[in-house]
């Protein structure tokens, strides 16, 4: 049997075993395990040592892997109720028997073989977790929950063979082969050429946010990464929120990088979609291109005008940072919005202004609705400090396209209307939006996003759950723009066990 307790050296619930009188029970002693008759009667509360009175002490039954019997532990293979490639992949692997875990975010495979002899050949005892596809395989000393949901096959089978394969497969270390010289990859280090005519790779290869990052990746530079594997995923990652999640263009474009000319990626055909369908379900928005506004602007003309080579934008490039992309005006909406959302960023560069249920927040000390009227007024004020920060370089585009043969009127700087505003505000609308459909505060705009977040409150001394404000005990985490939860409190709330939260609540 099992029960939840929550650990207070990893800050959450887990699953313990017991025994049948409610103590501990141990994955490595069978004198603390129970026979599965017995083990059914304790849960249903009709064992003697429950005093048969039909009260249930525990939350579920167990099974303790080894003396033949192994499994594998598949997490989060379901996503928006279809199963992942990986998980398919490993069902049809292993034609033994499986069923959903209490989760129902994934499933446990349970089959007959001891893979003693290959787990000792990688140096473990027991088993092992890839954390990268999110799979465990164990042949003893483990103990795996159950929930009788059955979801592929009649009977445990033997699969010694398939098993040991997944053993080397998951735990083996990732051995790249040895480069004939050094040096010669750290020449090529940023100069790898993109597919020619991929305007979407071009886009999130020099994105402001994280193209620096996405670029080493691209590049083959995985030195910020534990593994060679998780920099695979890390990159298809990057690739499906750009490419749609379309796996044909993420193994396409991927295949084109440095990334993909490792051995592993290009003899594994199996490593491949896993790591792709991976990336695929921990991906939950996706790039979507939006048509920018046409702005009205007297320097169209003057652009026009500009000598061969020469460009309204290349003389912004010069005197201007940051100057306008490629077919935006100056005054264009699209431009004020997106470099409000920059000027906003955190030191890690990630956005601190979300709207949500229609609904503007900032993050202060702690996620805060936004007024109209003071968002209108902050956008105003960035809108009046981008038009005179840009006066300098406007001024020299404009003598640029002149080439001195027409003396053109100055440049002034632009008035910021109601327009300028309303035009603004629905650009960032589209840049910082979370659709409420499928998705309820709290959750992660960017951090550990398995990590699962329901009841919790912002205070200014950190991140409490309903529960740990009622037993007086302090937050799970300090103040973080990480999670978005709109439920702010404006004071401290007590941390101490003797506090009584009626007392300040």
């Amino acid at each position: 049997m099992w029960s939840w307790d929550r650990s207070p050296k990893q800050g959450r619930w887990t699953k313990v075993p017991r025994q049948l009188d409610g103590r501990n029970a141990s994955s490595t002693n069978p004198a603390t395990w129970a026979a599965f008759a017995d083990a059914l009667a304790a849960y249903r509360g009709t064992s003697d040592s429950a005093g048969g009175t039909g009260e249930r002490s525990f939350a579920g039954l167990g099974f303790f892997l080894g003396d033949g019997w192994s499994g594998v532990d598949v997490d989060g293979c379901f996503h928006q109720g279809s199963m992942t490639a990986l998980g398919r992949s490993l069902l049809e692997r292993f034609p033994t028997y499986a069923e959903r875990s209490p989760t129902g975010t994934g499933y446990k495979l349970f089959f007959r073989a001891d893979l003693t002899s290959a787990l000792d050949a990688l140096g473990l005892k027991t088993g092992g977790k890839n954390t990268v596809l999110d799979v465990e395989i164990y042949t003893r000393g483990r103990f795996f929950t159950v929930t009788s949901e059955v979801l592929a096959g009649e009977a445990v089978a033997d699969c010694q063979a398939e098993g040991e394969r997944l053993v080397t497969e998951l735990l083996a270390p990732d051995i790249e082969p040895a480069a004939p010289k050094p040096e010669s990859r750290r020449a090529t280090a940023g100069t790898h050429v993109p597919p020619a005519g991929c305007d979407v790779l071009r886009l999130m290869l020099e994105n402001p946010k994280n193209g620096s990052k996405i670029r080493a990746l691209y590049d083959g530079e995985a030195s910020a990464y534990k593994s060679q594997s998780d920099a695979d995923l890390a990159l298809c990652c990057h690739l499906a929120f750009w490419f749609d999640k379309d796996a044909g263009r993420i193994e396409s474009v991927f295949n084109q990088s440095k990334l993909g000319e490792r051995k592993k990626w290009t003899t594994r055909p199996e490593y491949r979609s896993r790591t792709i369908a991976k990336a695929i379900a921990s991906t939950k928005d996706t790039y979507q291109p939006r048509a920018r506004p046409t702005v009205g602007s007297a320097y169209r003309a003057d652009a026009a005008t500009a000598p061969a080579g020469s460009t309204l934008e290349d003389a912004a490039h010069e005197v201007c940072i940051p100057k306008p992309e490629e077919g935006e005006q100056w005054n264009d909406p699209f431009r004020l919005a997106r470099l409000l959302v920059d000027a906003s960023r955190t030191p890690e560069g990630h956005p601190t202004i979300v709207q949500w249920c229609d609904e503007y927040h900032a993050w202060e000390t702690a996620w805060r609705p936004v007024p109209d009227s003071d968002l209108d007024a902050r956008i105003a004020r960035h809108c009046r400090e981008v038009f005179v920060a840009d006066m300098p370089a406007r001024k020299a585009a404009a003598e640029a396209a002149s080439d001195g043969k027409k003396e053109l009127k100055p440049p002034t700087i632009f008035p910021v209307t109601g327009k300028t505003k309303g035009d603004v505000r629905v650009n960032l609308s589209g840049l910082v939006n979370h659709p409420d459909s499928g998705i309820d505060a709290p959750f992660w705009l960017w951090g550990d996003e398995s990590q699962r977040v329901t009841e919790v409150v912002a205070a200014p001394n950190g991140l409490f759950t309903i529960g740990d404000i009622a037993a007086g005990r302090g937050p799970f985490e300090p103040p973080t723009p990480r999670l978005f939860t709109f439920n702010a409190l404006p004071f401290t709330v007590p941390a101490e066990e003797q506090s009584e939260p009626t007392l300040w609540m």
